[in-house]
């Protein structure tokens, strides 16, 4: 299969595709919800649910550019602190655009997710180097190497979901998936696929303790596997430069900003 995507354009695609996610979440649910028009309510809740189909194919995206950017940056730690600054900046877009309030702790934006993955990937980039763990002749040295990147995995889930930022462990642990997938293209349209989903049931079940929310749950995000088809067109070319990586830290609080006050108006008329 020719890989014929650069990546800045998987990246404006990711961008494209998570705006209608939101449009959906911010204009077509609720009108679904409160209008008492049954054909109304009908259409906005099938439009929705595709919007939502189209919409879980851009986390993945994302955090496949995430991880291929932490790879190809020049100073981590700025990198590190550069997500940390977004993060907090898009916390007010972010919680008028989900609760209509200036500041909510109770979900987190992604950035934040994003934020974790990275240090993450940080402390896995640590263990990897180190001989010490890496000793084909030392068996219970490379044991020790596995458990430790087990454990900072499973740290980092649970600090996302302390946390309560959006995916939660869902989301780190794809970035570790992906972070070990990296060097085998073959591995995005085969393995990697598969230990999403099984992360995303699992995980969702113990968070929600219910088989048919996790079910309901994994209905909708089982469409996320078409972004792994699309990691695998990737041919690593770069042209956007600095403009693009910042516009893409911009566009995310932005666009919450443009849709919390533009879909009052939009609702109305359909209400």
């Amino acid at each position: 299969m020719k890989k014929t995507l650069r990546s800045d354009t998987i990246k404006i695609l990711a961008m494209v595709l998570m705006v209608i996610d939101h449009i959906g979440l911010a204009i077509f649910e609720p009108i679904y919800l409160t209008s008492t028009d049954y054909n109304t309510v009908v259409t906005f809740y099938y439009l929705r649910l595709i919007f939502t189909a189209f919409g879980r194919v851009a986390f993945p995206l994302f955090a496949y550019q995430l991880m291929r950017g932490f790879f190809y940056t020049r100073n981590r730690m700025k990198h590190v602190l550069t997500l940390l600054v977004f993060a907090l900046i898009t916390e007010v877009p972010f919680d008028l655009f989900n609760a209509n309030e200036i500041i909510n702790f109770t979900y987190q934006n992604v950035l934040f997710t994003l934020l974790l993955g990275t240090i993450m990937m940080c402390a896995l980039d640590l263990v990897n180097a180190s001989d010490l763990f890496n000793d084909k002749d030392d068996k219970k040295g490379r044991i020790l190497g596995y458990s430790i990147r087990a454990f900072i995995i499973v740290a980092f889930s649970c600090a996302a979901v302390i946390i309560k930022c959006d995916y939660t462990a869902k989301g780190i642990i794809l970035i570790a998936i992906l972070y070990y997938a990296r060097n085998e293209k073959s591995k995005l349209i085969t393995l990697a696929p598969v230990l999403f989903i099984a992360d995303i049931f699992f995980v969702t079940l113990l968070l929600t303790r219910s088989l048919d929310a996790t079910i309901n749950y994994c209905e909708i995000e089982i469409y996320a596997v078409v972004a792994f088809f699309i990691m695998y067109l990737d041919n690593g070319e770069r042209k956007g430069g600095k403009a693009l990586k910042w516009m893409g830290y911009a566009f995310y609080p932005l666009h919450m900003l443009a849709l919390y006050f533009i879909s009052p108006p939009i609702i109305q008329h359909f209400l």
